[in-house]
């Protein structure tokens, strides 16, 4: 009876081991190679997986040198260039263009909520700078500044394309 107990404590053991650390890989490799599985996984066409997946995991994320971009990633995370950045809040993303216009989207619904003043402050935009807006070619721009940053990210060694659109895909429906 003995033996039964420590074979059974040694199996739970390495059962135990085998899940943490199969835990770990997995969490490890949704995060690293979120650009891949972001820009792979189904998504509602109003929907922009990337730049808030980009800001969510930038800690864990390859940050290519020799393109013009720095991170932050202390308090709220960051990517810019000497006339553009791209930076997540906890709900919102703020993209300030080479044009010098600051957009605010909302990181649930992923629409246009305002603009930036020239104080540095967000304002809800009334009707007339609403539709002055031309959404999409804001988030162009945004995809525009992400390419170089993009291009540079590592393909996973082992696929698990099927996992991260099981965790996202509904948050991106």
């Amino acid at each position: 009876m003995d033996f039964m107990k420590k074979k059974l404590f040694i199996i739970l053991i390495v059962l135990s081991v085998v899940y943490m650390v199969g835990t770990i890989f997995v969490e490890e490799n949704l995060a690293k190679y979120t650009v891949y599985y972001a820009q792979r996984m189904p998504h509602a066409k109003d929907k922009h997986p990337v730049p808030f997946l980009i800001l969510e995991e930038l800690d864990f994320l390859e940050k290519p040198k020799g393109i013009g971009y720095s991170y932050d990633t202390y308090e709220s995370p960051i990517i810019y260039s000497k006339k553009e950045y791209l930076q997540r809040f906890s709900d919102s993303i703020v993209y300030r263009s080479k044009k010098e216009k600051t957009y605010f989207f909302s990181s649930a619904s992923h629409k246009f909520t305002g603009i930036g003043t020239d104080k540095g402050t967000f304002t809800k935009p009334n009707e007339k700078e609403f539709s002055s807006v031309n959404v999409d070619e804001v988030w162009r721009d945004i995809d525009s500044f992400l390419e170089p940053f993009i291009k540079r990210q590592p393909k996973p060694t082992i696929n698990l394309q099927w996992l991260f659109n099981w965790r996202y895909e509904k948050r991106f429906d």
